[in-house]
């Protein structure tokens, strides 16, 4: 009887296991040009406060790794660069061609939230990593590839397979671990650059039922919105830009005397 109520009892835990929702965030899918393949930029130039979002009209292909899949509908107009392709294993200096100075992290919500914005997801420790570095090369600037547990397969806490889950990623310079999460470097005043990209919300896989990569826009699986490129922001520290005030304050004076 006690190895009958043992059977059932670990019979439960593995079927409890097998239905754990799970999906595939792998950022490098050759072929898959309906897929999920999108990029990282660094802030846009003369506009660095400004995030941008959106895909390439060029599709991604093993060819042409600097596309976007799926493709967007129009150029989004990006201005500054994609962020990696080069690495010194991470440092404090803010250099974008430096993939391994720049994490990426992905963030996540049970059910649809994407009408509810980023600030309802919950980051996934297990999947935080940094951008393509020196040993993918700078074909692969703004890519990420995932090398934690799984290798690009995530569980999804809460969220049974088959159940509807929301996606969305963020990206920040780590200054050598001196930013470890998106929170630091939001608190950084401006010193680690951040960006988080559009939501995106689908049904899931595990168990049986193959994990769906990550909704990016235009998927035929989301459910709703959809994950794009994006770019990172840069905002001055509040010190930078009172004394930009106060410069130009100062030169509006002497102008006006001028004048007078």
């Amino acid at each position: 009887m006690k190895k009958f109520v043992t059977t059932i009892v670990l019979l439960a835990g593995a079927a409890s296991v097998y239905s754990q929702g799970q999906v595939n965030y792998t950022d490098y899918n050759p072929g898959a040009t309906t897929g999920f393949n999108i990029h990282v930029w660094s802030p846009q130039t003369g506009s660095p406060g400004v995030e941008n979002t959106g895909n390439s009209t060029t599709a991604f292909s093993a060819a042409t790794p600097a596309g976007d899949a799926p493709t967007g509908a129009s150029n989004p107009g990006y201005t500054g660069q994609m962020i990696g392709g080069a690495g010194t294993g991470g440092s404090g200096t803010l250099d974008y061609t430096d993939g391994d100075s720049f994490n990426i992290e992905l963030y996540y919500a049970a059910g649809n939230q994407v009408a509810a914005g980023f600030g309802s997801l919950t980051p996934l420790a297990s999947s935080i990593g940094t951008l393509a570095d020196s040993s993918f090369g700078a074909s692969y600037a703004g890519m990420y590839f995932p090398s934690g547990p799984g290798g690009g397969l995530a569980t999804i806490p809460g969220v049974a397979s088959g159940g509807t889950a929301t996606f969305a990623l963020a990206a920040w310079f780590n200054g050598g671990g001196t930013y470890p999460t998106l929170a630091a470097a939001q608190g950084s005043g401006g010193a680690a650059p951040w960006g988080t990209s559009p939501l995106g919300a689908e049904s899931i896989g595990g168990g049986n039922v193959a994990p769906p990569l990550l909704p990016g826009l235009g998927n035929p699986g989301n459910v709703a919105g959809g994950i794009t490129s994006f770019s990172l922001q840069s905002v001055p520290e509040p010190s930078t830009i009172a004394l930009g005030v106060i410069g130009a304050s100062a030169f509006l004076m002497r102008l006006r005397r001028k004048q007078q």
